[in-house]
């Protein structure tokens, strides 16, 4: 974890931790809802890219912090789901 974080810097370590946790919760066991779920996952990913993106033509020095909220911005839909 210190090489980690002494290579890829704190802030990019966290993103990874929180990435990492946040797509187990787009899994199920339930066939119907699984493929909802893997969908959701890839479009939420997209979203997070161009977030970061955004917020690098903004001269934002928040990119991770745009990232992590287009990960998270349908969160509760999976909950729901399941």
């Amino acid at each position: 974890v210190e090489q980690a974080v002494t290579r890829l810097g704190a802030q990019k370590v966290k993103t990874f931790l929180v990435e990492t946790s946040a797509r187990k919760l787009f899994d199920s066991r339930a066939p119907s809802i699984a493929e909802a779920s893997r969908g959701l996952w890839v479009h939420s990913h997209a979203v997070a890219l161009l977030a970061r993106d955004v917020a690098a033509l903004c001269g934002s020095a928040e990119g991770e912090t745009a990232y992590l909220a287009g990960l998270l911005h349908d969160i509760g839909k999976p909950v729901l789901a399941s």
